[in-house]
């Protein structure tokens, strides 16, 4: 038994949650890689400091590219386990409804249920 699609909007939602998590990731490597690279360049064309910032020790632009390669990383986890929540969701209802109509037995073949004033009696 199919049964029919419906949620259309929570599944949008899932996919747009998916395609956040992905740039998030993307733009946490960007990061890293801007981090490392921007310094790298910017010393060896200039013989410079990058940034203009003399005072700032070298390992402190490692350790920002760092974090923001972990909290894109955290946050694309974060993301991406949402939109997979919705699709929990969305499958748990579905298969409830399914399940529902499956059992669903007539009136005439339930079986009798006792009445409230003989059990009481």
């Amino acid at each position: 038994m199919k049964v029919r699609r419906r949620f259309w909007v929570l599944r949008l939602i899932a996919e747009l949650l998916k395609l956040t998590a992905l740039a998030t990731l993307v733009l946490g490597a960007l990061g890293l890689v801007t981090a490392f690279g921007g310094e790298f360049a910017t010393m060896v064309a200039t013989g410079a400091r990058p940034l203009g910032l003399p005072q700032l020790p070298d390992i402190l632009f490692t350790v920002l590219g760092l974090a923001s390669m972990a909290v894109g990383f955290v946050t694309f986890l974060v993301l991406y386990g949402i939109s997979q929540l919705f699709y929990v969701f969305i499958a748990i209802e579905e298969n409830t409804r399914a399940l529902r109509q499956t059992r669903r037995v007539p009136l005439e073949e339930a079986p009798a249920l006792p009445r409230t004033a003989e059990l009481a009696g």
